[in-house]
């Protein structure tokens, strides 16, 4: 490369500016992605969004703060061309290397594993991206106007990009490409900004070599996976989006001796049912939903917050219930008719989140039930006292609320469903209880309402046919849900300014998230990508 002069670069005053606009929407890309790459291994709970934050500061500081040191240099133009490069390379080795890291330090503590996993996939093209700004402001300033003008341009054109490469990727790109191909992408802008920026001053082997090599590096992510077809799963559908990843996945039981088909949002099994068009729920708690639910059978009203694969809102319209579905993810309705067998034309499928539905809908319900769940993480906002009391007032006098909760139950500990009865105890409700077990995972029903709930209303006869044939259907009559007379001196009632409620939720979170580990690493040894 030759030696650049000041002189020479005085006319490239408007490709700094570009390549400031750029660095900040391509940063925000490569967080993005990472997190991304990364949650169907490790989740999106809080923690995880921790170490993406944590790791993201560290590298663009550590970045800035090489960059303040490179601008000081005689030639500080030569290392921002080689940065430009370096951060092009770092770009598409996320792609090669990334199963490769999550093989690695699958095997370390998940939090740990967590952090490093971000550390080494972004943390390079981060660092990269984060000399840019102290370089270019000081080019500009050596040859134009003062610093604090530039500095405050450059700045703002940064995040300028990265405010629409937010948008951008959130609404359009992710959904509609998923993450190889767009990283890629990325990855190629960053190359065209070095050729662009450089072209006259490099050599025509400073040009070709890393041509060559990324062009190597671009088909070897091109071709496709080769897959191990005595894998004992096979993946139907896959796709990234605003809300996570959502994936079909077929699997024999070898157990139950069946064929069964799961949808996994972020690694995470949401539903699961028999892969033939009865389209039978695997789960035990989709049908204690629906016997409960039939405490308001024969053309009651119904709110089901989170439609999923269909599977609860397919039980309430057996029993004649005229059901509203609330989901935030507009792509679960088109999953579930084309995977999951679903054909319910009674029901009435709403895209809006639940609080904001709550606020907005004139209508009352007999029944609410809640099955709300992102991969492991059951959305705090929903399980406030705020929340609940606006659940109030879309209830007729007597209706009844269902809340789906998944909990891994320790001894001696005070389990966090019992936070959640207390909030709706505080906002006006009479509430009751179902587990299926004291210790360990498990599947706990609230059942909730403003009057006190008759439960010997709850008879077989009311219930499907499908519900009443369940070998334990008498044992759930045997033991109605009860309620707690006096609450532990440790349980919470949780309000929007203090949720709580992933922070007490952390253990069932990270035990979710380490028994998906072991099947994220079958699909690797699969041939699999865990992203698309």
């Amino acid at each position: 490369m030759k030696n650049i002069s000041k002189s020479e670069l005085s006319l490239s005053r408007s490709k700094l500016y570009s390549l400031a606009l750029l660095e900040g929407g391509v940063g925000i890309a490569i967080e993005v992605f990472g997190a991304k790459m990364l949650a169907p291994f490790y989740g999106t709970a809080f923690i995880v969004w921790t170490s993406v934050l944590g790791v993201t500061f560290f590298s663009l500081s550590l970045g800035y703060y090489l960059g303040a040191k490179i601008s000081q240099q005689e030639n500080p133009q030569r290392s921002l061309l080689k940065l430009i490069l370096a951060s092009a390379f770092s770009i598409e080795f996320m792609l090669i290397f990334a199963t490769p890291m999550f093989s690695f330090f699958g095997n370390m503590n998940i939090y740990i594993g967590c952090v490093f996993n971000f550390l080494f996939l972004i943390g390079p093209a981060l660092l990269c991206i984060g000399t840019f700004s102290p370089i270019i402001i000081q080019l500009l300033s050596d040859v134009y106007t003062t610093g604090g003008k530039n500095s405050g341009l450059v700045y703002s054109l940064s995040t300028t990009g990265g405010i629409f490469a937010t948008f951008l990727l959130g609404f359009y790109i992710i959904p509609t490409w998923g993450i190889s191909i767009p990283l890629l992408f990325a990855g190629i802008v960053m190359l065209f900004i070095w050729i662009i920026i450089g072209w006259k001053f490099l050599t025509f082997i400073n040009k070709i070599v890393p041509l060559l090599l990324f062009s190597g590096v671009g088909i070897f992510l091109l071709l496709p996976a080769k897959f191990n077809k005595e894998a004992a799963f096979r993946i139907r559908y896959n796709t990234e989006g605003l809300f996570g990843q959502l994936k079909v996945v077929d699997k024999h039981d070898m157990e139950a001796g069946y064929q069964a088909r799961h949808l996994l949002i972020n690694g995470i099994p949401q539903s699961r049912i028999l892969n033939k068009p009865s389209a039978y729920s695997c789960w035990k708690y989709v049908h204690k939903i629906a016997m409960y639910s039939s405490l308001k059978k024969n053309g009651k009203s119904a709110v089901l917050f989170g439609l999923g694969a269909g599977s609860v809102s397919s039980e309430l319209a057996r029993l004649g219930l005229r059901v509203d579905a609330v989901e935030i993810d507009g792509r679960m309705l088109e999953i579930a008719k084309k995977y999951f067998y679903y054909s319910d034309t009674s029901t009435s499928v709403f895209v809006d989140d639940a609080r904001h539905y709550l606020r907005t809908t004139n209508k009352k319900y007999d029944l609410a039930v809640f099955d709300v769940a992102n991969g492991e993480v059951q959305p705090s906002y929903v399980f406030t006292k705020e929340s609940f009391q606006e659940l109030k007032q879309c209830l007729t006098p007597n209706g009844v609320v269902l809340i789906e909760f998944q909990e891994f139950l320790e001894k001696g500990k005070t389990p966090v469903f019992m936070s959640i009865m207390r909030t709706m105890e505080n906002a006006g409700f009479f509430v009751y209880f179902s587990a299926d077990a004291v210790i360990g995972f498990t599947d706990i029903i609230i059942v909730a309402s403003p009057l006190q709930v008759d439960f010997s209303l709850l008879k077989r006869e009311n219930m499907t046919i499908c519900c009443a044939a369940q070998p334990w259907s008498q044992e759930i009559l045997a033991n109605l849900p009860s309620s707690i007379k006096v609450y532990p001196y440790d349980t919470f009632i949780f309000t929007d300014n203090q949720p709580m409620l992933d922070i007490l939720n952390l253990v069932t979170l990270r035990k979710w998230r380490e028994n998906m580990i072991i099947f994220s690493k079958e699909e690797l040894a699969g041939g699999y990508r865990l992203y698309r």
